[in-house]
């Protein structure tokens, strides 16, 4: 399992992302925009950053702008992130804190092969969960 932080921003997260690339270094990923997941996602948002990973040495950062406005609360945009080695530990980890939790993304297959959701848990704390699953 890995743990990486994940950073979220009001629409300049790829502001934020290239200033931390710059100050910190390593390696950017490519920019994959919310507009990537087809027609049907709003003008207003298409272009906002969806996901980005800073790669620095053997660490990981994540980066993304919200999706809707009122989502975004300086000093609340922080959420840990879990990639799970395989779909059992994560069904079993994010059944495990979701007691007492607010389920903002249940365990789903996306559009790019994984397993993902997402939590609040029972003391406040933003969990995200992935599982790349195994490309055939």
């Amino acid at each position: 399992m890995k743990v990486v932080p994940y950073l979220y921003f009001n629409g300049n997260c790829e502001e934020a992302f290239n200033f931390y690339h710059k100050v910190l270094g390593g390696s950017q990923s490519e920019i994959m925009r919310y507009g990537s997941q087809g027609p049907e996602i709003p003008a207003e948002i298409a272009n906002r950053v969806m996901h980005a990973e800073l790669v620095l040495g053997d660490d990981l950062m994540y980066f993304s702008d919200t999706s809707e406005e009122g989502e975004y609360q300086p000093g609340m945009n922080v959420q840990i992130n879990l990639n799970i080695d395989t779909e059992e530990e994560i069904r079993r980890i994010f059944e495990g804190l979701s007691a007492g939790a607010n389920i903002t993304m249940p365990l789903q297959d996306t559009f790019w092969g994984a397993i993902y959701g997402a939590l609040t848990d029972q003391f406040g704390v933003n969990w995200s969960f992935n599982h790349q699953k195994p490309e055939n």
